[in-house]
């Protein structure tokens, strides 16, 4: 280098040891792969890319992708069986479909009014059943693999063809036999067509006249005087018991008990010199303080033990106890001793109850005093397809009223027959839907969105607006009778008022020990025998009923058809219909729906028809009989309260 001022020339000089300048470009290059690396996570997403990252997790990361290619491998091998399993169904599904039309060939050839010939021609279309089978099984394959059979290997036979000069019948052809015993009459034909033959034509077809004298329902003999024979009835089984093998005497019969039936052991009872004493789990004692002898005792029991399973009787020193049900069945109820042990307990009591002065009143809205109901409710009446039970659809009932302005703390009473009323109070705003156990008293918000249910009714409020809508459109008419609503309520109205009551602490009871009749008293006699039911026969074998003529057959199904043989005593008689079950489980097309059935429950002393959605809940046998006892209306757990009863349902 030369100053231009002084011309003198200076040597160029660089440092090569810059200590501080090195760790600055150290640091710089760590703090750039750093920066790398974590570029590299950020982009693939992943922490271990490498085994730098960590060895020991790159080696776990590593087994973890050998794992997962194997579980995805796995699931495309499940994949693949799943496709060739399915492949089989739809082969044995055809397999099947193929041996039912075998079974109803079967049937067909067994009918009297085929011929020989026809036989032959539906043993021919079973055996290609049979060969269709075959070839279903040797053709579904899957990827080479034939799925129906043990090997992997069919032997193809192939057979030979030609051309033939003339038309030929083949040995095993489908009209082997038709043309045989007809080569005598003149509708064969040697050419046809300018074809040599031979050729056959079928039978012409002949309209036979219609029958004389076709079958008629005056003819099938039926009339009111028709009665039901050959009937032999059952007979109950018995027990007897022998109080002279019990005890000697009347003194040894006192705590003595038994069960009659044994099971359901609902019935217990005990025999007993002193009512003032106490049995634990007992149905009934039996006082035999004015007994003196053992015939006496068998008398008190006689006139005691009559139940719905069995009923004694007194004769002698024995009771014989003879079942309500009768046939062999019955054979395994019997009478058996029980024991209880002596015990004090403490039992009673109750807590204290506090003052409660009824519930509060809700002064009228002004809206529900109106109907509101703008779509009438109908019952579907008849059966669809059934032209003597005419089909008429229903639909629901809706009410619908506008709350928008109610006053503050007004309410009305919705009320739905046999289940209970639901007391509605409404406040200003939008409020849930609650419901108070202590006044029986909900509350909701005029423009609330809820829904609930009173009954077999469903309320929906939104806006302002309070709709209540049947739930059922088979019996829009039949609910929208049983659903009631009452504007406004009175104090005390919706829970009643009652004083306070002190608490009432329990007290000890002593229970008497009972001892078992003895089981050498018992005899269970097996006595029940099942009966024969008695019948009537409709005669169909006359002649007038074998005829092929169409049209008188369909004169007598019309003439039959809404007509019915109805037993004169009880029970259901049987309708002639046009059609018939569609599953087991539903109606037969004909018979009422539920609404027009008649009640077979026999509980009580009379036979009632009343309507189905009004029995009374003395009839248990119907679920749609249990009322509920679930305070507020309706049931908040369920919205069918008759079809599946809560925990607070009867």
């Amino acid at each position: 280098m030369t100053d231009r001022q002084t011309g003198v020339t200076d040597m160029a000089m660089a440092v090569k040891n810059n200590v501080a300048a090195q760790m600055a470009l150290g640091e710089l290059r760590k703090n750039n792969d750093k920066l790398s690396k974590d570029l590299k996570q950020v982009a693939s997403g992943m922490k271990i890319n490498g085994a730098g990252d960590g060895a020991s997790e790159y080696a776990i990361s590593e087994k973890m992708r050998v794992r997962i290619r194997a579980l995805g491998q796995d699931d495309e091998n499940t994949k693949k069986g799943s496709d060739m399993l399915h492949l089989a169904e739809g082969g044995i599904q055809n397999q099947i479909s193929i041996l039912r039309t075998i079974k109803q060939k079967v049937i067909d050839a067994n009918n009297d009014t085929n011929t020989e010939t026809d036989r032959m021609t539906i043993q021919k279309e079973i055996n290609q059943g049979y060969r269709q089978l075959q070839d279903i099984a040797t053709d579904t394959d899957y990827n080479g693999r034939r799925v129906l059979l043990e090997g992997n290997q069919v032997v193809d036979t192939i057979k030979s063809w030609e051309v033939k000069p003339a038309a030929v019948q083949v040995e095993g052809s489908e009209i082997d036999g038709i043309l045989t015993y007809r080569q005598h009459e003149a509708t064969l034909y040697d050419t046809l067509d300018g074809q040599p033959g031979p050729f056959d034509t079928f039978y012409e077809w002949e309209e036979k006249g219609p029958t004389t004298g076709g079958p008629t329902i005056a003819s099938l003999g039926l009339d009111a005087s028709n009665q039901l024979a050959n009937g032999v009835p059952g007979t109950p089984n018995t027990i007897t018991v022998d109080l002279a093998v019990a005890g000697s005497g009347v003194d040894q019969l006192d705590n003595v008990g038994f069960a009659a039936p044994k099971d359901p052991s609902y019935y217990t009872y005990v025999l007993t010199k002193d009512k003032t004493r106490d049995y634990s789990a007992v149905y009934h004692e039996i006082d035999i303080s004015g007994c003196s002898t053992l015939e006496d005792v068998a008398k008190q029991i006689a006139s005691s033990v009559s139940n719905g399973y069995v009923q004694a009787t007194a004769a002698g020193t024995k009771v014989t106890f003879t079942t309500s049900q009768i046939g062999t069945s019955a054979n395994s109820t019997t009478v058996a001793g029980i024991s209880r042990v002596s015990s004090t307990q403490s039992v009673g009591g109750s807590p204290a109850v506090s003052a409660y002065d009824g519930s509060p009143a809700a002064a009228a809205t002004g809206v529900f005093g109106q109907n509101g109901l703008v779509t009438a409710g109908k019952d579907t009446k008849g059966t669809a397809g059934v032209k003597d039970l005419p089909y008429s659809p229903g639909n629901n009932a809706q009410w619908k009223w506008n709350i928008a302005s109610v006053p503050d703390g007004s309410g009305a009473v919705f009320r739905y027959n046999g289940y209970g009323a639901l007391y509605l109070k409404f406040t200003d705003g939008s409020d849930a839907y609650t419901y108070s156990s202590t006044d029986n008293i909900a509350t909701v918000g005029r423009m609330a969105t809820a829904d609930f249910d009173v009954g077999r009714v469903h309320i929906h409020m939104s806006g302002g607006e309070f709709t209540a809508t049947t739930t059922d459109a088979d019996y829009g008419a039949t609910i929208e009778h049983f659903f009631s609503v009452t504007d406004g309520f009175a104090k005390g109205e919706a829970k009643s008022a009652h004083a306070a009551q002190p608490a009432v602490p329990p007290h000890d009871v002593t229970y008497t020990a009972v001892s078992p009749l003895a089981e050498a008293a018992i005899t269970n006699n097996r006595a029940g025998t099942d009966g024969t039911p008695a019948s009537y026969t409709i005669d169909l074998s006359k002649s007038e009923y074998q005829t092929s003529d169409e049209t008188e057959l369909e004169k007598l199904i019309t003439d039959l058809t809404g007509k019915a043989i109805y037993p004169s005593d009880r029970g259901r008689g049987v309708e002639f219909i046009d059609k018939c079950r569609k599953d087991r489980n539903s109606p037969l097309d004909g018979e009422p729906r539920a609404s027009q059935r008649q009640c077979g429950c026999q509980q009580g002393t009379r036979s009632h028809n009343e309507n189905f959605w009004d029995s009374r809940p003395r009839h248990n046998a119907h679920r749609s009989q249990k009322r509920c006892n679930h305070r507020g209306g309706a049931c908040q757990s369920h919205a069918e309260c008759w079809r599946y009863p809560c925990d607070r349902c009867e």
